[in-house]
């Protein structure tokens, strides 16, 4: 696609260098032409994600974002400046803040409930300086949120929203920045919407569904505030992950833990192995028998790259509980499956009536980018203020333009009615 801008200003990318953000920039450059500006504070990241854009209008800039002065000078003048360096919660609102004071649009793909809130605090002030502010524009939330939109449309009454997804791991060093997040979203606690209100509940305790800390329970009640129940739930795959990553994320919530420790754990298993997040799993899964762990076993499991025996227990720990609950069983393994999945419950002509949106199971979501590329085209023409995704995007017109960018509508949304 060929820039359709008036102006030669770039898109920047702020956290060039993060793995999420590299996926992003990936499909972007191969959808339009307009110049883009890789900025991370990571020089030496920088020069390794432009090399896999070869032939593209790209160039790279050094930047602290906690220093205004550097930050300022990278994104004064920019068409479009996209935030995507991690951890949300610490980054995303400095970044829109100078967005806001330099007048340049913003983007981000946040799925953090505090800067959500912080953003949203900022939206008289971006209106006030003229500013187009879009945050939470991912995939949960995001793409979720327009699911959500449609739902009420099929249902006379809303009584409940699950919001889901499945991640699989698809091998490679996620970043540390992500196992951080990883690591405060499966233990502690988080907000969200229950009996028409606001609550506090804990992070991935349920059975079924393992809710934690994503926005759209946060941001949703602002556009459908009679609904009585608004959940963000989650599985990791494959599925004793869930498990070996709450019995981490627990121990760091009730401080037996330190976040450096399990993210440097986390960090070794992956580097110090040539196998996939799934082999490693199968290595330990095949020492549980039955959840009998030894001494000899943690030894024997150190040597797959764990310098300390204390994050083991505590990872085992959390995947035996799982078994222990009939959650999974220890030789659980499944296909590399992801997907994004919204139920609504109420009533249609005084019957009691379910709707469900989903993307379709599958190993990748090809158009996620063509997603992420709309949001960008929308970001330097809307209107001033800070909006989540259901406060700007018809959906049906939002499906139709990926439609005919080439994607089926089989491959967007399916919907099924209960």
């Amino acid at each position: 696609m060929t820039n359709t801008s008036n102006t030669p200003k770039p898109v920047i990318f702020i956290g060039a260098a993060d793995a999420i953000c590299g996926e992003a920039i990936r499909f972007f450059v191969k959808a339009t032409d307009v110049h883009v500006v890789l900025a991370d504070a990571d020089e030496d990241a920088l020069r390794r994600v432009a090399a896999k854009l070869p032939g593209r209008n790209i160039t790279t800039r050094k930047v602290d974002i906690f220093n205004p002065n550097e930050l300022r000078s990278t994104i004064a003048g920019a068409a479009l400046v996209i935030q995507g360096a991690q951890p949300y919660y610490r980054t995303s609102t400095v970044v829109l803040t100078a967005c806001i004071d330099a007048k340049v649009p913003y983007l981000d793909y946040s799925d953090d409930v505090h800067s959500t809130q912080e953003s949203l605090n900022l939206h008289e002030r971006a209106k006030k300086e003229g500013i187009s502010c879009y945050i939470n524009c991912g995939a949960s939330p995001g793409m979720t949120n327009l699911f959500v939109v449609e739902i009420p449309q099929q249902l006379d009454t809303v009584d409940s929203l699950d919001i889901c997804w499945l991640v699989s791991e698809e091998g490679g060093d996620l970043g540390r920045e992500v196992l951080v997040h990883l690591m405060h979203i499966t233990g502690g606690p988080c907000l969200t919407w229950d009996n028409g209100k606001a609550a506090i509940h804990e992070n991935w305790i349920e059975t079924s569904y393992a809710p934690f800390v994503h926005p759209e329970s946060v941001t949703l009640p602002r556009r459908l505030p009679n609904v009585n129940r608004i959940r963000t739930s989650g599985a990791l795959n494959p599925a004793p992950f869930n498990g070996f990553a709450r019995g981490l994320g627990a121990a760091v919530n009730s401080g037996t833990l330190s976040m450096d420790v399990a993210v440097d754990f986390l960090q070794n298993m992956q580097r110090k192995s040539s196998q996939g997040w799934s082999d490693m799993f199968g290595v330990i899964i095949a020492q549980f028998r039955g959840g009998d762990i030894t001494l000899n076993d943690l030894y024997q499991l150190d040597k797959h790259g764990v310098s300390s025996l204390k994050p083991w227990n505590l990872a085992l720990w959390g995947m035996i509980d799982q078994v222990r609950k009939g959650e999974c069983t220890s030789g659980e393994r499944a296909p590399h499956r992801s997907g994004l999945l919204v139920r609504g419950v109420g009533t249609r002509n005084g019957q009691p009536a379910v709707v469900i949106r989903r993307t379709p199971t599958d190993e990748k979501d090809p158009f996620l980018g063509e997603a992420w590329r709309l949001r960008l085209e929308h970001a330097s023409r809307g209107q001033p203020g800070v909006y989540c995704p259901e406060d700007w995007a018809e959906p049906e017109a939002f499906f139709t333009s990926m439609q005919k960018l080439g994607c089926p509508q089989d491959q967007i949304v399916e919907s099924v009615n209960e």
